[in-house]
């Protein structure tokens, strides 16, 4: 099979998702690696292994179903030597055909993802991230597309189809505009709640994209500080030195960053002493079984240490049950984020619940118990028809 590889020099991390959006449950994704205590490597030249040596394709022994011409295996193999490229880890990859943006079906997905966003079938939903007493951090905006034939689109899909095409930059700036309209129209109903966007290292890595930022903010009226921005471990793998400059000229702007899923990506640690983030999310997979798996709890403990040791808040992500909130807020984590406190919802939904939501009456002042259905305000809202994201 066409397979791009590279050269191993030391322990690897697993790559982890394309940055952009959480997956709801059942959507999949990949491996995701744990933090060791072993040094990471260092980070790789673009399009380079950490020994210097660029990815290389091999030629495959029989060709894969479907590819029976010569002129489709070296496309294929060409696509799997993109994606090396792009990934930047030091490691063999196959040619996925999920990644091959020629296909008929994801060609007839961006023609109908560029229609959506022409039509505005693309929506927002947000989803709280909610302190131990039960205050409001933020919110998360996250996309969704409800096609008129296929229904709900899976966000990793259409995402993906936007940042092989090129279409991610357009697909960013509707989600902002969108997004900054929203975060406007509730302080002029006297709701202030910051709101998170997610940003993939295409838009990162865009001369000019923190410029343009600060001018829709403007334009909204609304202050840099309502807004944050997740990011990805990635954005620093293609072109370090553009990244460092789009980030710093965006906090220097005022806007914060949020350094999203860590720990599933590559060299977690350098990383995240070059990015100026004054959050750290941990992804759902190291907390899904926290309360049932040691060695995702000491994770999680060592994460929250090394995150308020560099003065970073810290949020959970996918807490779906009071086991898991008591083990986090024991922890020490900041905020969690999750189905047990509400799912992603559109914005008229999302109205009502930041109306509806105060903080739990604890007597004895002490920190706020698990949230449970039915209990004062601040309840489950988990609802089949709204997937977590």
């Amino acid at each position: 099979m066409p397979t791009a590889s590279g050269h191993h020099c030391g322990p690897l991390d697993e790559p982890g998702r394309p940055g952009w959006d959480t997956a709801p449950p059942g959507d999949g994704g990949a491996a995701l690696s744990r933090l060791t205590a072993t040094p990471h490597p260092a980070v790789p030249r673009p399009g380079r292994g950490p020994c210097g040596r660029s990815p290389r394709t091999r030629h495959p022994e029989e060709a894969p179903p479907g590819a029976r011409a010569a002129e489709a295996l070296l496309r294929q193999a060409d696509v799997a030597l993109s994606e090396a490229k792009r990934s930047g880890r030091p490691a063999v990859e196959v040619y996925d055909r999920s990644r091959d943006r020629h296909t008929p079906g994801r060609l007839a997905l961006l023609g109908d993802l560029r229609a959506a966003l022409d039509n505005g079938q693309v929506r927002l939903h947000y989803q709280p991230k909610v302190r131990f007493d039960g205050s409001v951090a933020g919110l998360e905006a996250l996309v969704r597309w409800d096609h008129p034939e296929r229904g709900r689109v899976a966000p990793d899909e259409f995402i993906a189809v936007a940042e092989s095409s090129g279409l991610m930059p357009r697909l960013t700036d509707y989600v902002l505009e969108t997004a900054l309209a929203q975060v406007a129209r509730w302080r002029t109903d006297g709701i202030a709640v910051p709101v998170a966007v997610n940003v993939s290292p295409r838009d990162v890595h865009t001369p000019g994209f923190a410029g343009a930022v600060a001018a829709r903010l403007a334009r909204h009226g609304v202050p840099a500080g309502a807004l944050q921005l997740e990011i990805t471990e990635h954005v620093l793998l293609d072109d370090p030195q553009q990244a460092a400059d789009t980030l710093a000229g965006l906090t220097g702007h005022g806007v914060r960053m949020s350094l999203d899923d860590f720990g599933t990506g590559y060299s977690s640690l350098v990383h995240l002493r070059r990015l100026p983030v004054s959050e750290l999310k941990i992804d759902r997979a190291f907390v899904a079984r926290l309360a049932e798996d040691g060695e995702d709890a000491e994770i999680v403990r060592c994460t929250v240490e090394l995150a308020h040791s560099l003065g970073l808040a810290v949020v959970a992500e996918g807490v779906e049950d009071g086991e898991t909130w008591n083990r986090l807020r024991d922890l020490g984590c900041d905020a969690v984020q999750g189905w047990l406190l509400a799912p992603a919802m559109p914005a008229s939904r999302t109205t009502r619940w930041l109306r509806d939501h105060h903080p739990p009456t604890v007597a004895d002042g002490g920190p706020a118990p698990a949230p449970t259905p039915g209990r004062g305000r601040l309840r489950s809202t988990q609802d089949p028809a709204h997937p977590t994201p």
